[in-house]
């Protein structure tokens, strides 16, 4: 990441949602597990909330 010269707040956030893909893909399995694009649709369907949670649709943006 630093490479690009991605910001330390960018890449902070990078981690934040690989650490939390990891999370949901359990201790039993390894991103090499994860075949099909279906399977990072799932997890990211966790991180929708709904209008009444966020009415702003800030979500959208965050993913955190």
């Amino acid at each position: 990441m630093r490479s690009d010269s991605s910001s330390e707040h960018n890449q902070n956030n990078n981690l934040k949602v690989v650490i939390s893909l990891g999370n949901f893909i359990g201790k039993d399995n390894s991103f090499f597990d994860i075949m099909k694009k279906e399977q990072i649709v799932e997890f990211i369907n966790t991180k929708v909330k709904s209008y009444g949670e966020d009415p702003d649709k800030r979500w959208i943006t965050t993913l955190e």
